[in-house]
């Protein structure tokens, strides 16, 4: 997300202290689970239609299925968050031409921060003071426990076949208090991108299977590639203070067996393994990755990748993006992230994905839900996953042979982690006394102590 791209409480039946081995296809039960500015209007009532491609290439979104109800909310604008940047933004701003369009409701965009941990901070000021605007935000599935006393009650306002849709696990973390207070939009994991001509010039078959391994071969490759590219970095990742670097922690943590930071109701991160994650992490920094690294998002790791500056990259499935006319199109594969070593090593991935809320305080709550039914629509969900790679939440159109086509990586079995959503509402402080603490140790303070300060603060905070 992109996690650029703002997640809950984990559902019953589900082991905190253990992973649920699933692929991101074939889920039958399981599901995805959770797992990153203001901007201006599109519409301003221009009446333009969407059935001619968009300046970025996009072709037409689809029709608006529920047209006939949404037209008697013409004149209406409604204010929405969409995705900060990329094919993301672009294929929503297409959803939302199309949308206005066909119904008349002006829809006015919100491009998110490029932070998750920016955005979530936003929409806590906005709602804490009541504010009706903007009316549909998108939110982390980490953040419904935080944000839901805000957020509309969509029990009522969706159809049960609405609901039952998307995948009952996603249900389930955005239901507070038997209230469903975001509906799913899309889904993921963290993936390792990898070039595959680099991977042929350097004489490796196959990419990493294990952090050690990936360390390795991109300090063969980087040595090599920075001849002729003084740019070129072995591997970038999601290393600035903020939601997505929690995420990539976890990852490095987890596949050495070191817990996820909270197992259960206890702080588990200070263990001799989660230190040897962090020090080889750390590690990477200056040598291997830039050390602009630390500062890096979704975004800046999307980009250095995308220009040919990187051999491998930790991202999202909507990176998959890539292969629509980047410096790296057809030069790119996808696989799990590499496993740690040592006893009850594993490969590990962050889940992630966004949901779609409405604003309880909102002026204009039926246009906003029709926009909202639209948005997260078995079409709009199958055109982003075509054209923007992103994992729909829906099992029906995830199965479908062009998102798959669309998205190869669906077909690969991952190990997910779920972040330690348990606490609740003390998530979002949780994660950021770990992504607060783990920049700092890129950026060079002692791992020990900083593991060990970790683990008390955030047994301060939860108890």
């Amino acid at each position: 997300m992109n996690d650029t791209v703002r997640h809950g409480a984990i559902p019953s039946g589900i082991d905190r202290r253990h992973f649920l081995r699933f692929g991101a296809m074939g889920l039958g039960g399981a599901a995805l689970l959770g797992a990153c500015g203001k901007g201006n209007g599109i519409g301003g009532g221009s009446g333009t239609s969407s059935s001619t491609a968009s300046a970025a290439g996009l072709p037409s979104a689809p029709a608006v299925h529920n047209v006939a109800t949404a037209k008697k909310y013409a004149g209406t604008t409604v204010a929405t968050d969409i995705p900060g940047f990329g094919t993301e933004m672009s294929t929503t701003e297409q959803l939302a031409k199309q949308f206005e369009a066909e119904t008349g409701i002006k829809i006015k965009t919100v491009p998110l921060p490029k932070s998750t941990s920016d955005a979530y901070a936003a929409d806590q000021r906005l709602l804490a003071a009541n504010q009706s605007s903007p009316d549909v935000l998108l939110v982390d599935l980490i953040y419904p426990p935080a944000l839901a006393q805000y957020l509309l009650d969509l029990k009522g306002h969706l159809t049960e076949a609405e609901i039952k849709l998307s995948y009952p696990n996603l249900i389930a973390v955005n239901t507070i208090d038997s209230r469903l207070v975001a509906y799913p939009w899309y889904g993921g994991f963290g993936r390792l991108y990898y070039r595959t001509d680099l991977l042929e010039k350097y004489g490796f078959s196959k990419p990493p299977e294990t952090w050690t391994e990936l360390t390795s071969m991109a300090t063969k490759i980087q040595a090599g590639e920075q001849k002729a590219n003084k740019a070129f970095a072995g591997y970038v990742f999601q290393g600035n203070a903020y939601e997505g670097l929690t995420c990539n922690a976890l990852e490095w943590v987890a596949s050495y067996n070191g817990g996820t930071f909270i197992d259960g109701t206890s702080v588990s991160v200070d263990n001799p393994s989660a230190i040897a994650a962090l020090k080889l992490a750390q590690s990477w920094v200056g040598k291997i990755s830039p050390t602009g690294v630390t500062t890096f998002t979704e975004d800046e790791t999307h980009s250095a990748f995308g220009a040919g500056n990187a051999a491998f990259m930790r991202n999202w499935e909507y990176a998959e993006d890539l292969q629509k006319g980047s410096n790296v199109a057809g030069k790119f594969a996808v696989a799990p992230l590499p496993a740690g070593t040592g006893a009850g090593a594993t490969t590990a991935a962050a889940a992630g994905g966004w949901a779609v809320a409405i604003n309880k305080n909102s002026q204009n709550a039926e246009a906003a839900v029709e926009w909202l039914r639209y948005l997260t629509s078995p079409e709009a969900q199958a055109y982003r996953a075509i054209n923007s790679a992103d994992v729909p939440a829906q099992p029906a159109v995830a199965a479908m042979a062009e998102v798959q086509a669309a998205l190869p990586a669906l077909k690969q079995k991952v190990v997910p982690f779920a972040r330690p959503t348990q606490i609740g509402a003390q998530y979002n402080e949780a994660s950021t006394i770990i992504f607060q603490a783990v920049n700092a140790m890129l950026r060079g303070s002692n791992v020990e102590s900083g593991v060990k300060k970790m683990a008390g603060d955030l047994r301060e905070l939860i108890g």
